[in-house]
């Protein structure tokens, strides 16, 4: 049985790799560590669902490598940095951010489901 695994954590942890990329060039005061170990979290559990549901080998493969370069390599650099709860408040204003620009974007792709419009 094949299930479309998806969720809306798959296109923001994208947001994310992006937002420790500018934390790492001094753009932005705002550590994404607590982020990025909550959405490897997430993406743990999605790893055993896929290999649960998937005929397949080659997807949990791919997603996997994935993580490991934006989710692993990233907490590995980012190792031992303290969490700030401005931290936590600037991950929370980009959720809300990305949240809505899936939704406009939905609507503007007529898509169902506003999360799958990429």
């Amino acid at each position: 049985m094949k299930v479309e695994l998806i969720t809306f954590t798959y296109f923001f942890s994208y947001w994310i790799f992006v937002w420790f990329i500018v934390y790492k060039l001094g753009w932005t005061k705002y550590n994404p560590y607590g982020w990025l170990v909550l959405g490897l979290v997430f993406d743990f559990f999605a790893f055993f669902l896929m290999l649960f549901y998937r005929n397949d080998f080659l997807n949990p493969f791919l997603f996997g490598l994935l993580q490991f370069f934006i989710k692993i390599i990233p907490i590995g650099v980012l190792w031992g940095s303290s969490i700030r709860w401005r931290d936590i408040y600037a991950g929370l204003g980009l959720l809300v951010i990305y949240l809505i620009t899936m939704v406009v974007l939905g609507r503007l792709f007529s898509s169902r489901n506003p999360y799958m419009s990429f």
